[in-house]
């Protein structure tokens, strides 16, 4: 089994996270209730090693800060560099203060062998805010260095959670039309726009989108699935979990209890998101 969405933090975080509430308002709002877990790269392995997942997808918390995403990618690219048979690394980056300064971080990020960009929380980061020209900029140095974009999507009814505000449908299609030809995965089941599929314009520009199932015991019954795979496909899913907000085991179990069958749980556990990996390495 291979994860698609967990997050780790630098110990400096983890040991001192109030100090970083008062830095950004949406760590503030996700991670400051008591009980709620910030875990590090060793929580992680941990983690995998008793539910059974060889691989993850390490990923950053979306800073509004450009300097908070590199403090917490070079943490990222440590893990990577000390368990690369275990841990893929996603890094985050934030234009809300400066385009070059974020592109630079991911041409950096590159360079230190990490797969991705994400978890990224387009509307506090700074994505829906650039010029046409950067949107090029940023869709071209993304697909020449062979970055996954891993976007957070929530969607726009059922309850109310923390992080359930900002990344709005519409706006999220937006950004997927101007960074078309980028290999994008959309957290959370994409906030329900798979059902948009059925819309052939909308269709038009999912080619090269997956959906993960992060935190989806919180957000759906199990059936779920079922309608996924029929909107977009079993190829098109990937299972998450959004590791250390829910556990691993949690979300493991929740698809195994599924109504679908054994080859579309292989294909969401493992095979779909090796297949994008593998396709999607660079060569430099």
């Amino acid at each position: 089994m291979i994860d698609a969405h967990t997050h780790v933090f630098p110990d400096e975080i983890i040991n001192n996270p109030a100090e970083y509430f008062s830095l950004d308002s949406e760590f503030e709002l996700l991670y400051s209730k008591p009980g709620t877990r910030i875990d590090n790269g060793d929580q992680l392995i941990s983690s995998m090693r008793s539910s059974e997942i060889s691989r993850s997808i390490a990923c950053g918390f979306g800073w509004a800060s450009n300097d908070l995403c590199v403090f917490g990618n070079n943490a990222i690219i440590n893990l990577v560099n000390r368990e690369p048979d275990k841990i893929i690394g996603f890094g985050t980056v934030s234009f809300a203060e400066s385009f070059d300064d974020g592109l630079a971080e991911i041409h950096r990020l590159s360079e230190q062998g990490i797969r991705g960009i994400g978890e990224i929380r387009a509307d506090k980061q700074g994505f829906f805010n650039i010029t046409d020209k950067e949107y090029t900029a940023l869709a071209q140095t993304l697909i020449e260095n062979k970055l996954i974009l891993l976007l957070h999507v929530s969607e726009p009814v059922g309850h109310q959670y923390p992080g359930k505000e900002g990344a709005r449908l519409e706006l999220i299609e937006a950004l997927l039309i101007k960074l078309k030809g980028v290999n994008v995965i959309l957290a959370h089941g994409g906030g329900g726009l798979p059902f948009y599929s059925y819309m052939p314009e909308v269709r038009e520009y999912l080619d090269k989108v997956w959906f993960d199932t992060a935190a989806f015991p919180f957000l759906y019954e199990d059936d779920i699935l079922k309608g996924l795979i029929s909107a977009v496909g079993a190829e098109k899913i990937l299972f998450g979990s959004d590791f250390p907000l829910i556990s691993q085991e949690k979300v493991i179990s929740y698809i195994e209890a599924s109504d679908i069958n054994k080859d579309d749980k292989r294909r969401i556990f493992c095979d779909n998101l090796n297949h994008l990996l593998e396709n999607n390495t660079f060569v430099g």
